[in-house]
C-alpha cells in the first residue's frame, strides 16, 4: 500500500534535514538520529465529553539527545491525542530515523528505532506535539 500511494494522497511529508518553512514549529528539523529514548509513558487523561476539542491521552518520550548527530537540545516529546501501532516498550531504544506526515488533519510520525537487536518502525498518529528543549 505504501509505495502505491500517490504523493498527493499521502498528504505533506516532512523529514529531518528538510528545512522548508512549512515545518511545524515544534518539529526537530535537525534530526534526533542516535538519541536514546530514556522513558516512554502513555497517559489516559480525564476529559469533558461535552467540550469540542479535548486532550484524551498523551505519549511522552523522555530523550537523551546528547549523542544525537544533530539536535542535542531535545529533552522530551509529548504526542497529544495519539494512537500507535506497537506494543513495543520504546524505553531504552535508540532513535534511528523519522518521517513526519500530515494526513487527514492529523500528524503521523514514522519512528524507526533499534533496541540493539533489531530495527523496527512504529507509527504514532497524533493531533499535536509538544517538545521540551534544554
Amino acid at each position: 500500500m505504501g509505495d502505491r500511494m500517490s504523493r498527493k494522497s499521502m498528504g505533506t511529508i516532512y523529514h529531518s534535514g528538510d528545512y522548508s518553512d512549512k515545518q511545524p514549529d515544534w518539529y526537530w528539523v535537525q534530526g534526533l538520529h542516535d538519541s536514546k529514548i530514556i522513558n516512554a509513558q502513555y497517559y489516559e487523561l480525564d476529559y469533558d465529553y461535552k467540550r469540542k476539542k479535548v486532550n484524551k491521552n498523551t505519549l511522552c518520550l523522555d530523550i537523551d539527545s546528547s549523542s544525537a548527530l544533530s539536535d542535542t537540545t531535545v529533552k522530551s516529546i509529548s504526542f497529544i491525542n495519539c494512537k500507535f501501532n506497537s506494543n513495543v516498550d520504546l524505553s531504552g531504544c535508540i532513535w534511528f530515523a523519522d518521517k513526519l506526515f500530515f494526513e487527514n488533519e492529523k500528524y503521523r510520525l514514522a519512528l524507526t528505532f533499534t533496541d540493539c537487536e533489531r530495527e523496527d518502525t512504529v507509527n504514532i498518529i497524533f493531533d499535536i506535539a509538544s517538545v521540551e528543549h534544554e
